[in-house]
Parts: C-alpha cells; sequence; structure tokens
C-alpha cells in the first residue's frame, strides 16, 4: 500500500517483482489505474485505491508559494483518509494479509494499522494487525538525527508560518484521531519518526546521509530499480528517433560517446524532466527552454558538443506549449523535442545529461546510469536530495529555480557536458551504486522478517 503516485510506486516495482519470483507470495499492490500496467508487470495482483488518486497530490507553484508542499499533502492525505480508512480496513479484514507493506508516506495505510490496533485491543475485533514493513522511497527521517532542524525550516518556512502550520495539521489530526479511536496528535511526527521493526531504504548507505547512525531496523538496501518492468513502449516517431540515434552505453566508463553505427558521435543528449507532482512550474519549463536557445549559439565553437534534448513536460504544460506554438507566440529550437511523458530509463541509458527536480526516483536512476545532474529542486525532500548530490558528492550543479536564470543554466551545462568532472564523479557512485541489488535484498529481508515473525507467534 503506497501513495498512488509514480515516484513512490516506481522504487517497490523490484520489491513485488522479486517477491512474487519466489514463488511463496501472493502480492496485492495497490495504485491508479494509470500505474495498472506497471504493476502487472511485476507479476502482483493490480487493486484500485478507491479515494486516493494522482490528482490529489499537485501543489500550487513554486513560485507562488515555496513552502505549501507538507501542509498541502498533509491536510489532502488526512481529509483523503476518512473515506480511504474504512475501505482499506475492510479489504484487509477480508483478506487476512500476512504483511502489509506502505511507504512512509501512505497515510491511510498507516491510519488503517493503527485502527486494526486499537480495534483489536479494545476488544472490538478479533483480528489481530498483521505485522507491516516500512519501505522509504527517499531518505529515512529521524528526529534529532536527519534531516535537521535548519533543513526542516528550509522545506516548510519557519518563524510564525511553522508555528501556524503545525497548530493546523495538529487541530485536523486530532479530530480524525478522535473519530477512529486512535491516538496520533502530531501527524508530522507520526509519518517522519514512527518506524516499524523492519524499515527498508531503498537508499544505498554511501549515498544516505548518516547511514551509520540508524538503528537496526533501518536497511539500506540500495536501489529497487527494476529495469525491464521500468521501461516503456513510445508510439512517437520523433522520440524513437532521437532515442535511437544514441547507443545505450550508460553507465559509460570510457567516457566516450558513440553513434549508432559506432562512430564517434559530436551530439550529446540532454533529458529534462520535474517529475509527475511538482511538474506545474513552466515558468522553469521555460528557462530550461531559453537556456537551449543561448547554448546552441556556441555552435561554432568546436569544444562544444552539439545537442539533441528531450523534456518531458506532462499533459497540462504541454498543452500549453502547444497552444503558444499554434498561435506563433513562441518558438522552440529545432534540437528540442517536448513531449508528454518520455521512457526515462531508455533515455538515461543515453544521456549525458539529466536536467531534473531531484525526486529521489529520479536521483537513483541518475546514479545507476551515470548520469550527471544539474538539480532544479522544487519543494519537499528535493531540496535534501539536491543538497547531497550537488553540494556533499559534487554529482553535479545545483540551482534554486526562483534566483536562476537562463544564462545560469546555460553556463551550467556547458560546464558539465565540457568538464568531465561530475562524470566522474557521478561514475564513481554508480559502481557503488551497483554494488547493491535493492530488490533481492529487500525481498529476502522481507522474506526472512516473516518467518521469524510467524515463527515466533507459532512457538506462543
Amino acid at each position: 500500500m503506497v501513495l498512488p503516485a509514480h515516484g513512490h510506486i516506481n522504487p517497490i516495482t523490484g520489491l513485488a517483482k522479486e517477491l512474487v519470483a519466489k514463488k511463496s507470495f501472493d502480492v496485492i499492490f495497490y495504485g491508479n489505474i494509470e500505474h495498472k500496467d506497471l504493476i502487472e508487470r511485476t507479476g502482483a495482483t493490480f487493486r484500485q485505491y478507491s479515494h486516493i488518486l494522482s490528482t490529489n497530490f499537485k501543489h500550487k507553484p513554486l513560485n507562488e508559494d515555496k513552502h505549501d508542499a507538507l501542509e498541502d499533502l498533509f491536510t489532502k492525505m488526512i481529509n483523503i483518509s476518512y473515506e480511504a480508512v474504512p475501505v482499506l480496513l475492510q479489504q484487509v479484514e477480508n483478506d487476512k494479509p500476512d504483511l502489509i507493506i506502505y511507504d512512509h508516506f501512505s497515510f491511510p495505510a498507516r491510519y488503517m494499522l493503527k485502527v486494526m490496533e486499537s480495534r483489536f485491543a479494545k476488544g472490538l475485533s478479533q483480528q489481530p494487525t498483521p505485522p507491516a514493513v516500512n519501505f522509504y522511497t527517499c531518505f529515512a527521517s529521524k528526529d534529532g538525527l536527519y534531516p535537521s532542524n535548519e533543513q526542516l525550516q528550509e522545506i516548510v518556512g519557519g518563524g510564525f508560518r511553522l508555528m501556524a502550520t503545525m497548530a493546523r495539521l495538529i487541530m485536523r489530526q486530532s479530530l480524525f484521531s478522535w473519530k477512529f479511536g486512535i491516538n496520533i496528535y502530531n501527524p508530522v511526527n507520526f509519518i517522519y519518526n514512527e518506524s516499524e521493526k523492519l524499515n527498508l531504504v531503498s537508499v544505498f548507505p554511501e549515498l544516505h546521509p548518516h547511514s551509520d547512525k540508524f538503528d537496526s531496523s533501518y536497511k539500506f538496501v540500495g536501489c529497487c530499480l527494476s529495469e525491464n518492468i521500468r521501461k516503456l513502449k513510445t508510439s512517437d516517431s520523433k522520440l524513437t528517433e532521437i532515442i535511437e540515434f544514441f547507443q545505450p552505453l550508460n553507465p559509460n566508463f570510457s567516457l566516450k560517446n558513440f553513434d549508432q553505427n559506432g562512430n564517434e558521435n559530436r551530439f550529446k543528449l540532454v533529458y529534462a524532466s520535474l517529475g509527475t507532482v511538482f511538474n506545474n512550474n513552466i515558468f522553469i519549463f521555460d528557462m530550461i527552454i531559453e537556456s537551449i536557445k543561448i547554448y546552441n549559439e556556441l555552435y561554432n565553437d568546436p569544444d562544444s558538443p552539439k545537442l539533441k534534448v528531450i523534456v518531458a513536460l506532462g499533459q497540462e504544460n504541454y498543452n500549453i506549449y502547444q497552444e503558444r506554438i499554434k498561435n506563433e507566440s513562441y518558438e522552440v529550437p529545432e534540437n528540442v523535442l517536448l513531449v508528454i511523458t518520455a521512457p526515462q530509463i531508455d533515455i538515461l541509458e543515453r544521456a549525458s545529461l539529466f536536467i531534473t527536480h531531484c525526486g529521489m526516483n529520479s536521483a537513483s536512476e541518475a546514479i545507476q546510469y551515470g548520469v550527471p545532474v544539474i538539480c532544479l529542486p522544487i519543494k519537499g525532500d528535493q531540496l535534501l536530495v539536491a543538497e547531497r548530490l550537488a553540494d556533499d558528492l559534487n554529482l553535479g550543479i545545483k540551482f534554486d529555480p526562483l534566483k536562476m536564470t537562463s544564462l545560469d543554466l546555460k553556463s551550467a551545462i556547458e560546464k558539465i557536458l565540457k568538464d568531465d568532472f561530475y562524470l566522474k564523479n557521478m561514475l564513481n557512485f554508480t559502481k557503488i551504486s551497483r554494488n547493491y541489488n535493492g530488490s533481492v535484498t529487500s525481498a529476502n529481508l522481507v522474506e526472512n522478517y516473516l518467518n521469524d515473525f510467524y515463527k515466533v507467534q507459532f512457538n506462543q
């Protein structure tokens, strides 16, 4: 039971696939209809959420409100849970699962487990709460350890705004808890700091801040990417043409770039995406495209590679650009292809640069394929991921999108593509990442945890 957004669904598909492959697990995987094909490719049984929709997770654009993400998400998820929890509770009581795996932002699943605990303790139900595993699709958090107070304030704001936000959330949580008979009053503390006996983190320890300071219940298993499951087919002929123009060389430890004929390629592939939840920031896409226009002026510089650029916009932004182009009020460079969605794995196998919002899923995939990044964090944990990649590890260059200019972005593109410094750093982390098989390790940990749990139950 994970949050039905691609950044939360994608990292757990590898685990689902490995559990199914063990032949001793029947896996029910919740999602929305747009995730059905992806989920069913793992071999799991798809089940559609009845009240939790991907559209619930859209937030205001960054240039309208920088710090609304946490309160907005928590408020929406608490409100959704009024209807979602009774449905999930009924389904779990009918299915009687041996284990529930949730990601730490899956509010309805976590509330539902607390309701089950409360009902069983009060004698209102004869069905005990099944064991659960917390699956972190981003960096794990622990009060007093990570993130720091300064980092939290960067995400949610400080001072009076933070106090007002917490007061409103505690009030909403208290009303919800009163209705369902559970003892949760601070939802932020509940979501970020309450853990299970087994907590899987889809980040390898060398990448995760302070991984050595978490207790032994936290297992930093590494990327749980399943390449075959995540690969998507595209019917866009222009997109296919660009992808097939480049050989899938990544991770490219040779540092050389070849075309489909094996000749050294004068072109480099740049991929830009802001994910699916925070991509309603069209001003950032405008700057990305403008930066390519400026870069194109360097074509006469023999040291500057020519570019082919793929920009994944999402449906709403794509419609806006098409309308602009139709009205002849906007011109897109010939070497830039605007698409609604893109097969990210196929592109990262070939790309020389990834301009990203720094969602954890995208960051893990960039590292897995050895693609340096330009980090444009928008909200939430993206700021933490960007700080880690760019500031701590020098795997790319970070900008505040509200302070960045198109010229700044052009200069960063040029620097990363002409200087191997960031590529070499990234490839070092690629080697580390590929030493871990997060999907297999997670599945083994889950299997052992279940065996130990029911062995104890049987002996009692």
